[in-house]
């Protein structure tokens, strides 16, 4: 009977020991680690689900459709060497949409606009060769970067981080805009990010916690655009893969409970999603109204999945911008 009793006490000791160390599934989806969870399963997987779909809104608030608002032509230089620049402030808003994960047995989703807010510079280097006297600007590098922040919905549960980031790229022209023909260029960027949390590791008010950091968006864009006398449009279509880290931790549910909290670690989670975007834009001398409006598309669901509806769903953004080319 003792002998017994000491199978079972080292069991039970086993289990504990197994949840309070951070689990990574090696092979599979990360979800894997809920299935050894001594939590409710089905409310960590939800968790997991909230965090994929999360990941890259985060990146598009901030990335935006089009990297140089209301335009798809290069700016190139505009005396001798001297280079034509963008300066631009840019308000975009994503709509996201997460599983119940406010508490364990939650059933109401999240619906919530994800914000950012922008400042997004471009610089003219290279003009690029002339074809023809109406096609020019082939080959022509503009260099671009840009500052955001996003003001975390902090009533849906999100820590008060507001996370920053900056992003580096360049726009290369295949055509500059003319009479006769349309603007068309591609660019490419890369964007860091804060760290954003959801919850807090006490679970004083929320069931979960989790945390995305060292965070990276690698985006393509590929644009074309008209502009006829003040009215301009441009559309678009691009490509972002959202990078970083994760730690996630779920509450065991019971109040005064021996069991630890069940936490799981992803060092390498990575989003890809193809976006579309169209801007309209009025134009007064130098100075650039615009609005955008954009789909990012859904991504995969995984084995297992509570909410692959919600996983695979697209989402639509938009935003505002000023933008003075000098």
């Amino acid at each position: 009977m003792k002998r017994t009793y000491s199978i079972v006490g080292l069991a039970a000791l086993a289990l504990i020991a197994a949840g309070t160390a951070p689990v990574a599934a090696q092979e599979g989806h990360w979800s894997e680690g809920c299935y050894g969870a001594l939590t409710p399963r089905d409310y960590c997987i939800r968790v997991v689900e909230a965090v994929e779909i999360l990941q890259p809104r985060l990146g598009m608030a901030m990335t935006g459709g089009n990297p140089v608002q209301g335009t798809a032509s290069t700016l190139g230089l505009r005396l001798g060497t001297l280079p034509r620049i963008g300066l631009g402030l840019r308000a975009t808003a994503v709509r996201t949409e997460l599983p119940p994960i406010g508490e364990i047995g939650a059933s109401q989703e999240l619906n919530f606009f994800l914000p950012a807010i922008a400042a997004d510079a471009s610089v003219g280097v290279f003009s690029g060769f002339s074809l023809a006297p109406t096609l020019g600007g082939v080959g022509a590098l503009d260099l671009l970067g840009s500052v955001a922040l996003v003001p975390v919905p902090e009533r849906e549960g999100f820590a008060d981080t507001s996370p920053a980031s900056w992003s580096v790229g360049a726009r290369l022209g295949i055509l500059n805009e003319s009479f006769t023909v349309p603007g068309v260029s591609v660019s490419g960027s890369y964007r860091r990010m804060g760290d954003m949390a959801y919850g807090d590791a006490t679970f004083e008010d929320e069931d979960a916690y989790f945390a995305l950091t060292d965070a990276s968006v690698l985006s393509l864009r590929a644009a074309v655009g008209k502009r006829l006398l003040m009215l301009g449009a441009t559309a678009g279509v691009g490509w972002d893969r959202s990078s970083g880290s994760v730690d996630m931790r779920v509450s065991n549910g019971g109040a005064g409970s021996v069991l630890p909290a069940q936490r799981l670690q992803n060092e390498d989670l990575q989003t890809d999603r193809l976006t579309y975007f169209g801007n309209l834009s009025m134009t007064f001398v130098i100075l650039h109204l615009v609005a955008e409006a954009g789909w990012q598309e859904g991504g995969e669901s995984f084995a297992g999945a509570l909410s692959p509806e919600l996983l695979e769903q697209g989402s639509l953004y938009g935003g505002l911008s000023i933008r003075l080319t000098l």
